[in-house]
């Protein structure tokens, strides 16, 4: 029984990691046709989700979200380095470019950050008691 469940489980998961996979590199996710395929974007609506700021310009800024960097053309009034942001604007390909339309600051992330971390350890300190080592493999105490 417990074979055919980890069976079952392993069977899903690579499922899900091919979907995805083959979503990305298709194209049907945003992320994936941006950075693969930008010149499919040129002209389309898109939305930066939490990325950071890393550097402030006259009339543009520039955000990073993991290695990828884009230059934002709009208002710098109120944005420090550093912030996490949410930006919808339009994808100029040609220049790689985001024309500002929106922008939203992610306040209190490093609450919630911070927030993650503590459950992590919490769930670290924790397990030992939920869960024994056996000659078998790992049981449930209790």
């Amino acid at each position: 029984m417990r074979l055919a469940l980890a069976a079952g489980l392993l069977i899903l998961l690579v499922a899900d990691g091919a979907l995805w996979s083959r979503a990305f590199s298709s194209g049907e996710l945003q992320a994936g046709r941006l950075l693969l395929h930008p010149e499919q974007m040129d002209g389309e609506s898109l939305v930066l989700s939490l990325v950071d700021v890393v550097e402030l310009r006259d009339h543009s800024y520039v955000v990073k979200s993991g290695k990828q960097r884009f230059e934002v053309v709009g208002p710098t009034a109120g944005l420090q380095l550093r912030d996490e942001v949410y930006i919808g604007g339009r994808f100029e390909a040609s220049e790689g470019r985001v024309h500002e339309e929106w922008r939203e600051l992610a306040p209190a992330r490093g609450n919630k950050k911070l927030l993650g971390v503590v459950g992590l350890l919490a769930a670290a300190l924790l397990l030992p008691f939920v869960l024994g080592a056996e000659r078998g493999g790992l049981v449930l105490r209790g």
